[in-house]
């Protein structure tokens, strides 16, 4: 996954109502979560920071301060500046990722969807947001990622976003005398904010799939869930299922290769929406101590252990005190441990 920020996203206006700054604030919170799990796949352009100052809308104090006093706010100034830094500071350059390969542009056409949508926008921003888009499309052709594994943090841009460009790709792998210049183009697909990510169905799928963390993987379940039963904030999951994934549970599904195969990404994902929704489906039993079919229950004080089918040969175990469930492991037929950890 690649998450990618639009310098506009920082942009307010000292004339902002009370609800637009509230607007504001909780973009900058919900990003400053996100980058704290996602810190090592978040990129920015190399000259953000200057585009900001130079048209005098990166939040300083004597700018954002007084429009926070106004409105009785319960941030500080120093909080937005500190997350704000962090972000100018120490994401990735996505120019510098970009020059790895040697990709040019055919033409300097681009057509996309946004353009309406931007059209209120500085031009500097405009361009930047264009030349964003660039650099998103040479990471799509260099590492050959998924078509709609971008999201691109973006103010005012509530819809997926379609790029298509024309390049040239030079060869360098070959001897200078034999360089091939191929032309093509290609089209990619990014989401323009979490919001939007979030509610599309292949998202579950994308954060197991290029998952760095436990993390990843408790984020694209709740993203199931919530698609699910038809909620808008990912935040009312919290509210209305409890639900954890171990540490073990991480290392297995990594360990194993699990998700490097789509099909189990899936299966794994649907029979544990199962789980939590409490949708008795497939195989699923009791876990006891023995082997044998009259050895005792396996317990863990009042939480008692379970385990049910993925696909004929994966089996998912956890933890189940309902509505209380513990993700443990994921493992081949034969696989018998249930492993406890304090979460």
């Amino acid at each position: 996954m690649k998450y990618i920020i639009d310098p506009y996203l920082f942009s307010f206006g000292e004339d902002m109502s009370e609800e637009n700054l509230e607007q504001y604030i909780q973009t900058i919170s919900d990003l400053d979560k996100w980058w704290k799990n996602h810190k090592e796949e978040m990129y920015v352009l190399s000259d953000m920071g200057d585009l900001l100052y130079k048209h005098e809308i990166y939040p300083i104090a004597e700018k954002l301060g007084p429009i926070l006093l106004k409105y009785n706010s319960n941030f500080e100034y120093k909080d937005i500046s500190r997350m704000l830094n962090r972000y100018l500071e120490r994401t990735n350059l996505i120019d510098e990722v970009c020059k790895a390969e040697y990709i040019e542009k055919t033409s300097e056409i681009i057509r996309t969807n946004i353009i309406e949508d931007i059209k209120e926008r500085p031009q500097d921003f405009k361009d930047a947001l264009k030349k964003l888009m660039w650099f998103v499309f040479c990471l799509h052709i260099i590492d050959n990622n998924e078509l709609d594994s971008y999201v691109v943090f973006s103010k005012s841009l509530n819809k997926e976003i379609c790029v298509e460009y024309g390049y040239d790709s030079i060869d360098t792998d070959k001897e200078s005398t034999q360089i091939i210049s191929k032309s093509s183009n290609a089209i990619i697909y990014c989401h323009s904010s979490l919001k939007s990510f979030q509610s599309n169905k292949n998202t579950p799928f994308l954060m197991w799939r290029y998952a760095q963390n436990k993390i990843d993987l408790d984020h694209g379940l709740r993203c199931k869930v919530l698609q699910e039963i038809g909620l808008t904030d990912i935040d009312d999951i919290d509210r209305s299922f409890h639900f954890v994934l171990q540490d073990s549970f991480y290392k297995d599904f990594c360990n194993n290769k699990y998700a490097s195969r789509s099909s189990d990404i899936k299966s794994a994902l649907d029979s544990m929406l199962k789980v939590v929704l409490n949708v008795r489906h497939g195989k699923e039993h009791n876990m006891r101590t023995g082997k044998g079919g009259n050895d005792p229950y396996l317990f863990h004080g009042d939480y008692i252990g379970m385990r049910k089918n993925v696909t004929t040969s994966i089996k998912l175990h956890y933890w189940k005190r309902e509505p209380y469930y513990q993700f443990a492991n994921i493992g081949e037929h034969d696989f018998y441990a249930l492993t406890w950890e304090d979460c």
